[in-house]
């Protein structure tokens, strides 16, 4: 009897150690997260809780993807999967092939990852875990899409759209209108993505989803540069800029401080230029491809600016950075790299 309230008194302290991990998580407190989901696998592992520690590995790998450590995600993954399997658990056993996914996706593995996708689709069908069938869908679209392949990621996202409304995930067709009006731009058509951006950022203010708001309000930005309706575009870029910064969600902020720097030179506000290129690079550097694209805006900028110097350096850094991209990486990027050196020559 001793020993049974004593392996029940350590599980709910597991338990306590799980819950207390999804309270830092929330609050992006992820070291302290990921100490309290170690402390509950170990409680779990030792009194023979496989549920309980594969849902806590599976909590971790979560946290470990979102601080970008993928290699320790995937193997926290793996350990996840094979108890669910092992435990008959289905419905884990197809969240951990989806969140693998999306971990091989972040780490650039994009042909892994539509595996796992595949893999994970095929159960969450199978149980009409419609929730996680839209998310999967979602990822299977984006992967597609980082490959270059944009009829097989329009179809999958059409699909994810039709899952999302089935169930009323507003939040989920925000994503997809905005992934939507990206393939769009891809292939020049700035009008129709614009009505995809116009229809996410109803959706993500509807939702309250103000990082992804950032996001569209510049994708609609970069649209409407792109048909040369610079006025309207320098409103919604500077939205953008003003809103990420607002929230300290810089990435966005960054990039399209980017855009409108290089609207305003073309403008010859040389001064607004440079003030908007100061600062905005840090929050790009570990975003290989975005950065690229901004060293090229940056480099026109400072060729327009009478900085030939500076132009050369940001040239130099952009042509290094596209040279370790994947060639199905550059999206958007081989345009701006031919405009960024003829800069260079007058």
């Amino acid at each position: 009897m001793t020993d049974e309230i004593s392996r029940d008194d350590a599980l709910l302290e597991a338990e306590w150690a799980l819950e207390c991990g999804n309270l830092e998580r929330t609050s992006s407190n992820y070291d302290k997260a990921l100490e309290m989901y170690a402390q509950a696998i170990t409680i779990f592992q030792k009194h023979g809780d496989r549920h309980g520690q594969g849902k806590a590995l599976g909590q971790a790998a979560g946290v470990l993807t979102v601080r970008n450590k993928l290699d320790q995600a995937l193997q926290h993954y793996r350990q996840a999967l094979s108890i669910h399997q092992e435990t008959g658990n289905q419905r884990q056993e197809g969240e951990t092939l989806s969140n693998m996914g999306i971990a091989l996706r972040h780490k650039g593995d994009w042909d892994q990852a539509i595996v796992y996708y595949q893999r994970a689709l095929t159960i969450h069908q199978s149980l009409n875990n419609k929730r996680y069938e839209g998310i999967t869908l979602i990822g299977l679209g984006t992967a597609f899409r980082q490959m270059g392949q944009y009829d097989a990621a329009r179809d999958t996202y059409q699909q994810a759209l039709e899952v999302s409304r089935s169930y009323g995930d507003r939040r989920s067709e925000g994503a997809i209108q905005n992934n939507l009006g990206l393939i769009a731009r891809v292939s020049d058509d700035d009008l129709t993505a614009i009505a995809h951006f116009e229809q996410a950022l109803v959706i993500h203010k509807e939702c309250g989803n103000v990082e992804n708001e950032a996001i569209t309000l510049g994708n609609i930005g970069d649209s409407l540069v792109a048909l040369q309706r610079a006025g309207e575009a320098k409103t919604f870029l500077k939205q953008a800029i003003d809103l990420g910064k607002r929230i300290d969600f810089l990435l966005p902020a960054s990039v399209f401080a980017g855009s409108l720097a290089l609207l305003l030179a073309k403008e010859g506000q040389a001064k607004a230029a440079l003030e908007l290129l100061c600062n905005a690079e840090d929050a790009l550097r570990k975003h290989s491809l975005e950065h690229a694209k901004f060293l090229c805006k940056a480099t026109i900028v400072y060729a327009k600016c009478g900085q030939p110097e500076d132009a050369r350096q940001s040239m130099k850094q952009a042509e290094s950075l596209a040279a370790k991209l994947d060639a199905t990486e550059n999206q958007g990027l081989t345009k701006l790299l031919g405009s960024a050196r003829a800069s260079l020559h007058g």
